[in-house]
């Protein structure tokens, strides 16, 4: 039987802005993700008929709520394929943490069957049944570091340079992706939402913060990157959550340029202005939490 070993990257988001409800019930939103190099290890074996999927995780779903088993399910069906597949999934990134673990798998999944079974799909046919997975399946199947439209999933490529480094802490909780964008207090962007607080000035200001952290990363001055990362969920998750307000001024105490939550969270990644400091921030904080990572940003595999 063939076998094929594939990584699948997490992500975070160095800029999250919601701007309002969608008649399909998503959200428009203006994000860029990033990939860091922190992997699931997934195992792909070709068997008679069916999807199996093994993991030594016990909390992970297995069935079809699994990303995974979704996208070999997806391609088995779309192109009427006989044969089955066992997926083994290794876990390294947090379940249910901000960081895009199961639509990785998703779209790794479609990435290792289409050289397993020799499809031939291409990256758009791809990303078509990626988009039917999730909104940051089809980011998946780029990897590095993109602009993400509409839903999340109208991606354009941005430039790989710096290279960026994280220390990223991943609390023992979870944070419903559902929840979150449902309870925002307006559909629309926070600088509409306070309109009567802010002079124009400060408006337009805030309007322009994703060109902001673009001139950012285009001019690869970390310290304004880490001056312009932003999330706009936060407004919503850190009430609930205080614990990700607290991470967060404790990276920026040990000395990050910027600290953010990534996606719906709960994972805080502390932005450092290089890999020196990183380290040195990682080494003051890894005995206070127990999922604490050293990462960096993750260019595309192939």
């Amino acid at each position: 039987m063939k076998e094929l070993r594939i990584e699948s990257p997490a992500k975070v988001n160095l800029f999250l802005e919601v701007l309002g409800k969608r008649g399909d019930g998503y959200h428009n939103v203006e994000t860029i993700l990033e990939t860091v190099d922190l992997f699931d290890s997934l195992t792909l074996k070709e068997i008679e008929k069916e999807i199996e999927i093994k993991s030594d995780l016990p909390e992970l779903p297995l069935g079809k709520e699994n990303l995974a088993y979704q996208a070999a399910s997806l391609l088995k069906e779309r192109l009427k394929i006989k044969r089955g597949v066992q997926i083994t999934l290794d876990k390294k990134i947090p379940l249910a943490s901000g960081l895009g673990g199961g639509s990785s798998n998703g779209a790794s999944v479609l990435l290792g069957l289409n050289r397993l079974w020799n499809l031939g799909l291409s990256y758009q046919e791809l990303a078509g049944l990626a988009r039917e997975i999730g909104v940051d399946a089809p980011f998946f199947l780029r990897k590095g570091r993109v602009l993400g439209k509409g839903r999340g999933d109208k991606l354009k490529p941005l430039p790989q340079s710096p290279t960026l480094y994280f220390v990223l802490i991943s609390p023992d909780f979870e944070v419903s992706t559902e929840w979150a964008y449902k309870n925002l207090t307006s559909s629309e962007p926070c600088f509409f939402a306070s309109l009567r607080n802010k002079n124009l000035k400060d408006l337009t200001k805030e309007a322009q913060s994703i060109k902001i952290i673009l001139f950012a990363l285009k001019s690869g001055n970390v310290k304004k990157i880490g001056n312009s990362l932003y999330n706009r969920l936060e407004e919503v998750v850190i009430p609930r959550h205080p614990q990700i307000g607290k991470i967060k001024k404790r990276l920026l105490e040990l000395g990050a340029c910027g600290a953010l939550m990534s996606g719906s969270g709960p994972s805080v990644f502390g932005l450092a202005e290089d890999y020196q400091k990183a380290e040195e921030i990682y080494k003051k904080i890894k005995k206070d939490f127990r999922k604490v990572f050293f990462l960096k940003s993750f260019k595309h595999l192939a």
